[in-house]
């Protein structure tokens, strides 16, 4: 494997490692590509974002950011308890409701 490939290989682990850094990676891929898509597309962005298998949430940040009423769901606790915290440290006012078994 040559230094480049490598380089890729570990920048890789560690953005898979670093949720949170992960985290801002989706949340400005959002802000930057799926808004304005949004727009374009269906002319404004909805009142409300579902997010099914969302782990972390970062995909939601801008959306709620924007004021849309946002719902992640995962399957994994510990992915909503990171998107807790995630969302408490940037957003001054949100609530994050426990998990839903059933819809």
């Amino acid at each position: 494997m040559d230094n480049q490939t490598q380089e890729g290989t570990k920048n890789m682990q560690k953005r898979h490692t670093d949720r949170e850094s992960y985290f801002d990676e989706q949340s400005q891929t959002s802000k930057n590509y799926y808004i304005p898509y949004i727009k374009e597309v269906i002319g404004h962005i909805p009142d409300k974002v579902l997010e099914v298998g969302c782990g972390e949430g970062g995909n939601l940040l801008p959306f709620a950011k924007a004021g849309c009423r946002v719902m992640g769901v995962d399957i994994d606790a510990m992915r909503i308890e990171q998107a807790r915290a995630f969302f408490a440290q940037r957003l001054s006012l949100i609530h994050i409701s426990e998990p839903t078994r059933h819809l």
